[in-house]
């Protein structure tokens, strides 16, 4: 039977094997393929849409705004420090960083070392922040010419050891240990050789010091200098006690004046006689420093016997006779002398002790 034409589609009517695509899936991945399109589509619209005047022109304002905050920068951005020494620019560091406290702190540690002792600087020393432009354009330095250019102007005051009577500054030392070596040397000067040194106590008259205090380093002596600045004399007038044997002419000796001075202070002439215990005014040097020294003595001296005396009414009044012979004791008194630079002004006993006790010699007398 021939086939019907038309039943059958020609080779070239016939639709291309694609699996077990059904027709519902075929249709459904064109519907999503068409969405896809026509979405990318409206989003190119939006990005390409123009934007409204008001906002171009507020864009506009703001990158105006940036570009002169920006410039504004630039021209007030402090890239340098001014440093002044008491008020006179003495040059511009590319370092905005620095401060007067750093600069102070490397001077001053610096000079420390040079000097040997702390420093103290006198100049004020002040840095101001700077945007080096022509106007400090000839002022930019290094630091390596700025430090030395600023030591060479600077001066400075030196931690001191300074020796202080009576709260009144004498004489300034580059040390603690070098000022008392000095009052050392100075006590030494009136300590008696021969006295050992456990029976003898050395201080000063008046109230000596040594306080730490910042100097000018100039006024700074040395040890030599200080000792002699301290044994400075001025004239003072003060008493003396005479004493048995002291004469007008041995006390005018003693205190380095002439007879006719003595005599005359006094009002006195040489036809009158001195006694002991007499009080003369004298004059003497005085030194910035008197030493005081107190020298303590053990004595070995003899404790006197006592008498007992008994009476006998059967002898005559002539009649006397020992019964009991007596006996001198022992007893150790500790003596202070006290010497004022070198010269004697008190001796005295400060206490004793009876080693051994006397014994007392009784006495018989008549009394017809």
């Amino acid at each position: 039977m021939k086939p019907q034409k038309g039943v059958f589609p020609t080779r070239e009517e016939r639709v291309p094997y694609r699996g077990n695509t059904n027709s519902g899936s075929h249709s459904d991945h064109g519907n999503a393929s068409a969405a896809k399109t026509s979405h990318t589509t409206k989003r190119k619209n939006r990005t390409t849409r123009k934007m409204s005047p008001q906002k171009q022109k507020k864009a506009a304002l703001a990158v105006c705004a940036a570009v002169i905050v920006l410039i504004l920068f630039l021209l007030l951005r402090k890239d340098g420090a001014a440093v002044y020494l008491d008020g006179t620019l003495q040059g511009v560091l590319h370092n905005p960083s620095i401060t007067a406290e750093k600069i102070i702190e490397r001077l001053e540690t610096e000079l420390s070392t040079s000097v040997g002792s702390e420093v103290q600087l006198v100049e004020e020393i002040t840095v101001e922040p700077v945007r080096i432009g022509s106007k400090y354009k000839n002022d930019v330095c290094t630091e390596e010419y700025l430090y030395p250019k600023l030591r060479n102007q600077l001066t400075y005051l030196v931690n001191a050891a300074v020796i202080q009577v009576e709260a009144e500054d004498v004489a300034a030392l580059i040390s603690e240990e070098s000022a008392n070596t000095v009052l050392d040397q100075l006590k030494a000067i009136y300590t008696p050789a021969d006295v050992d040194p456990e029976d003898l106590e050395v201080t000063f008259v008046e109230n000596v010091s040594v306080t730490p205090k910042f100097v000018d380093g100039s006024t700074i002596l040395s040890e030599e200098d200080a000792l002699a600045a301290l044994q400075q004399t001025t004239e003072t007038t003060t008493t003396y006690t005479a004493v048995s044997g002291d004469s007008f002419y041995s006390i005018a000796v003693k205190y380095d004046m002439s007879l006719e001075e003595l005599l005359e202070l006094n009002n006195l002439t040489i036809n009158d006689s001195l006694k002991a215990g007499q009080v003369l005014n004298v004059i003497t040097q005085k030194p910035r420093i008197s030493v005081r020294t107190v020298e303590t003595t053990v004595l070995t001296d003899i404790e006197p016997k006592t008498y007992e005396y008994q009476y006998d009414d059967s002898q005559p009044s002539s009649y006397q006779k020992v019964i009991q012979q007596g006996k001198a004791g022992q007893k150790e008194s500790t003596i202070q002398t006290i010497r004022i630079n070198g010269i004697v002004t008190e001796e005295k006993e400060v206490s004793y002790q009876v080693t051994v006790e006397p014994v007392t010699e009784i006495i018989v007398k008549g009394t017809q």
